[in-house]
């Protein structure tokens, strides 16, 4: 029986891919040795950017930042080639954030040391005007503020001046109010 020139090429073709895929797979043993070896280096590493991701808070989510060891085992074995390229796009975006989180650090204790300064002021002009306000948000202690300022949010900031101001407000109320209804004429906020 004969078969066709085309079919015969065909199957030529056929052969020399299964030659090719034997020969990969005579050579595989080594290669895959080589391949679980750095697919589980791989997936240690996915982990551990996982971790600094969460630790940093820096908010990356999906496939890329999973904490399952065996899942990006199982991608990498898969897609060798492509790990490596993951591996390097999750350390940039974790370089990203910690540059990110480290300018937000110098903003919010640039804040809170502005913070703990208008805090102290207020808690000393309490003690110097016998005001009598207690509490924590009395404390003319600077490290106290900071420490507290460091852990709330921006918003709380200035809740706590605005009610310390208040406060002082009412105890100079008390001691004589030096505004009369005769000076009141159209306050604008000065410009500097």
């Amino acid at each position: 029986m004969s078969f066709p020139r085309s079919f015969r090429s065909s199957l030529a073709g056929l052969a020399a891919v299964v030659i090719i895929g034997a020969s990969f797979i005579a050579a595989s043993p080594a290669d895959a040795q080589n391949r679980r070896s750095f697919c589980q280096d791989y997936a240690r590493e996915a982990v551990r950017q996982y971790e600094a991701n969460e630790r940093r808070d820096c908010g990356y989510k999906g496939v890329r930042w999973s904490d399952n060891r065996t899942a990006h085992f199982s991608w990498c074995m898969l897609f060798p080639r492509q790990a490596e390229r993951e591996s390097n796009a999750r350390k940039e975006q974790l370089q990203n954030c910690r540059q990110d989180r480290r300018a937000e650090r110098i903003g919010k204790r640039a804040a809170c040391e502005t913070y703990a300064k208008i805090a102290v002021t207020q808690a000393e002009a309490n003690k110097k005007y016998d005001c009598g306000l207690r509490g924590g948000e009395w404390n003319d202690d600077t490290r106290a503020h900071m420490r507290w300022c460091m852990r709330s949010r921006r918003n709380h900031l200035f809740d706590e001046i605005r009610f310390r101001a208040g406060e002082l407000q009412k105890c100079f109320d008390k001691l004589g109010d030096y505004d009369d209804d005769s000076n009141d004429r159209g306050y604008k906020r000065r410009r500097f």
